[in-house]
């Protein structure tokens, strides 16, 4: 099937580090990435502890660079990341598809077990954007103006409203912010993990996280997810039973967000933050939208259920290795794995 419009934030390659600088309190990285506009590589400010809290600055390097130095003095690993320009509404998209593909490498690297996104100054719209869509931990706006949009009817305030993560504001990059940001970026609790342990394991994943992310007429649509892969096993029928409940991703639960309602297929989803599931069946497979959020893929409560709607079977000519979701900007969801595509319509007010 071809898909030539879709938009899709892959997880990010786990290169090896370069090494750029070192000193008693902190060593300074650079980490290659892909799919990323306007970076080739992040600068990582790490501290002497092997494992510690993440925090990724988006903002200005002038600004964000010296808070990434004051963070790592404080014992937590800072990255920062300029984007660019956000002066169009245009711009704001790029920057968030940006964001998210930085905030899967992050939570994809066993290094840090918790993760904040802080945004300054007029970043901080795309910053909250990029935390809420991809999974973040914990959000501080930074100098942040109140009156920040997104050009395309979204605000700051509207964004926050909608978080289920700890937030923060600070008043600008200087001491004592970097301060207040560390304390806040130890207390995050692990996102997704209510069912099992409070805490992200030590070991590397198996399944990366990945965000697609898209807007479809107007309307921002995500789904963050890990990626199971093939390995050589049988998948349909067997890997995934037929006749069950089954979370169509690993570890942290699937979630998709959606500023504005939304149909799949007949299905109302009002804007928010939803879980995805699937019953799958030998002759159908039914997507299952779940109002509960924050749990581990094996937690499900059928009492939360929004909806379950069909989605069309194609079979491939060639094998999908990991499962993989694409938010095709012309109006679908495609559920890609092994030899098979399900896909929903998308349609919006």
């Amino acid at each position: 099937m071809q898909l030539a419009r879709v938009l899709i934030v892959t997880s990010a390659v786990m290169s090896a580090p370069v090494l750029w600088a070192q000193d008693a309190r902190r060593s300074i990285e650079s980490m290659p990435i892909d799919g990323v506009s306007v970076l080739k590589t992040l600068p990582i400010v790490m501290p002497v502890a092997t494992r510690a809290p993440a925090v990724l600055l988006i903002g200005p390097d002038a600004v964000t660079a010296p808070m990434a130095e004051a963070l790592a003095a404080a014992g937590v690993a800072a990255a920062h990341a300029d984007l660019g320009a956000t002066s169009s509404a245009a711009d704001v998209e790029r920057a968030v598809r940006d964001a998210a593909t930085i905030i899967s490498l992050l939570r994809n690297d066993a290094r840090f077990p918790l993760l904040t996104v802080a945004g300054h100054g007029d970043r901080a719209l795309v910053a909250a954007l990029a935390a809420r869509a991809a999974r973040a931990d914990g959000f501080v706006a930074v100098a942040a103006p109140k009156d920040l949009t997104d050009g395309a009817g979204t605000t700051l305030a509207d964004e926050r409203a909608r978080m289920t993560i700890p937030t923060l504001d600070v008043d600008g990059a200087a001491d004592p912010a970097p301060a207040s940001i560390a304390r806040f970026a130890r207390r995050v609790p692990a996102l997704g993990r209510s069912g099992t342990s409070s805490q992200r394991p030590e070991s590397t994943r198996r399944s990366l996280r990945s965000t697609a992310i898209a807007t479809v007429n107007g309307v921002r649509i995500a789904i963050e997810y890990g990626r199971p892969s093939k390995r050589g096993r049988e998948i349909w029928g067997a890997l995934v039973p037929w006749d069950r409940e089954w979370m169509p991703g690993a570890d942290e639960a699937t979630t998709l967000t959606t500023n504005k309602p939304i149909h799949l297929g007949p299905l109302a989803v009002p804007a928010g933050d939803h879980t995805l599931y699937a019953w799958p069946k030998a002759d159908e497979f039914l997507l299952i939208v779940n109002k509960q959020t924050g749990q581990f893929h094996t937690v499900y409560s059928q009492g939360q259920d929004l909806g379950r709607v069909p989605m069309t079977l194609t079979m491939r000519t060639d094998v999908v290795e990991q499962l993989t979701y694409a938010i095709d900007p012309a109006g679908a969801i495609v559920l890609s794995w092994d030899n098979r595509d399900y896909r929903v319509g998308i349609k919006t007010p």
